[in-house]
């Protein structure tokens, strides 16, 4: 498959922000062995959101599916994945931005201020995101490393559109917690 200038840079775009984040989880072990990777275990319906341009990265990902959708008028896809990442510990490495920054999320400040915050949906099934920063094994750069990630991913054309409507959809989201 050849790729196009704006795909070559959505890739190089992406594989920066992963280096941002590194190895960083939201806490310091594996936050998977306090509620048995709960977040990983959806049904075959539920997905993460994939973000503009990296779907790029993730089409020959054994294990997942694309499913093409809308956020608020914009088109985008998700990820459904059924756990390959914890029946296929190899593929870690290949999960979708959104499960690496999870339970977090970007969202612009009320000022514009790009932040991250703990996702208000994530409260059903992490017990970080029910009491974030209470944990004495949370990880302080791990927030600080997602910010880091979508300061890069802002520079994508049409990145700041689709954030901001993740944001209001986060907005929505919170009026239930």
């Amino acid at each position: 498959m050849r790729i196009t200038e704006r795909q070559a840079a959505d890739i190089k775009l992406y594989r920066a922000a992963y280096a941002a984040l590194g190895a960083h989880t939201p806490l310091t072990g594996d936050c998977g062995a306090l509620c048995n990777a709960a977040c990983c275990h959806g049904g075959r319906h539920d997905g993460m959101i994939v973000f503009p341009g990296e779907e790029l990265l993730l089409r020959r990902f054994y294990g997942m599916r694309l499913k093409r959708a809308e956020l608020r008028g914009i088109p985008c896809r998700f990820a459904l994945c059924r756990s390959a990442c914890l029946r296929h510990p190899e593929m870690r490495a290949r999960r979708p931005l959104s499960c690496r920054i999870f339970p977090y999320a970007p969202h612009f400040a009320p000022d514009g201020a790009l932040e991250v915050i703990p996702d208000p949906r994530a409260r059903a099934v992490c017990p970080i995101a029910k009491a974030p920063g209470e944990r004495a094994d949370a990880d302080p750069e791990f927030a600080r490393s997602v910010q880091s990630a979508f300061e890069i991913l802002l520079r994508r054309p049409g990145m700041r559109e689709f954030l901001g409507r993740y944001s209001d959809m986060l907005d929505d989201y919170e009026k239930f917690f």
